[in-house]
């Protein structure tokens, strides 16, 4: 089972949200020695390397690849949860504004997200084995907006995205010998 690096999620009571594949945990208090875990309504094979962010209000976003079905390339997805995780929204379809990669290779998206000083949640999202990077924004996890930018020669297989208190963004991608490549927006 496959699982990103930042599938957690801490609320201002500080309590965490876990989510690895289709499974989603939260802490039952702040001390994170139990935990409660359930499926959520979401399926194992369904939710393939999820990301999370949590806003100031208390909703998740999460970004995944749909691995159910036969489809391939994977589809990837957004949902979002305003009670921890417990309910997840309906999916939102964001292949339809940035394809996955046809042909050789893997067509999984890595993405990693924060969220910025206005409260938006900032994603980038690599296709693996690709040179190009999307950086993708939503102010409520439903409706994106969706960039491309192109990374360098070098096929780029994942990328990290984090804010400062300052408000100030970093995004870097790593390409498949783990050298770090700079994005251009």
């Amino acid at each position: 089972t496959e699982v990103q690096y930042d599938a957690v999620v801490k609320n201002a009571t500080g309590k965490v949200t876990l989510a690895i594949d289709g499974t989603i945990c939260n802490s039952t208090d702040n001390t994170y020695t139990a935990f409660t875990c359930s499926s959520a309504g979401l399926l194992e094979a369904q939710v393939v390397i999820p990301t999370l962010a949590i806003n100031s209000k208390g909703r998740i976003v999460m970004i995944y690849n749909n691995g159910s079905g036969a489809a391939v390339p994977l589809q990837t997805e957004a949902r979002y949860s305003d009670d921890m995780g417990g309910r997840w929204s309906a999916p939102v379809n964001l292949s339809a504004q940035f394809p996955n990669p046809g042909g050789g290779g893997n067509p999984r998206i890595r993405s990693s997200c924060a969220i910025d000083k206005n409260d938006n949640f900032l994603c980038c999202m690599v296709p693996h084995f690709t040179a190009g990077m999307y950086l993708a924004n939503s102010s409520d996890g439903i409706t994106w907006e969706v960039n491309l930018t192109t990374l360098s020669a070098t096929a780029a297989s994942d990328c990290d995205i984090e804010v400062e208190s300052d408000g100030q963004i970093h995004i870097i991608g790593f390409n498949v010998t783990g050298e770090p490549v700079s994005p251009q927006f």
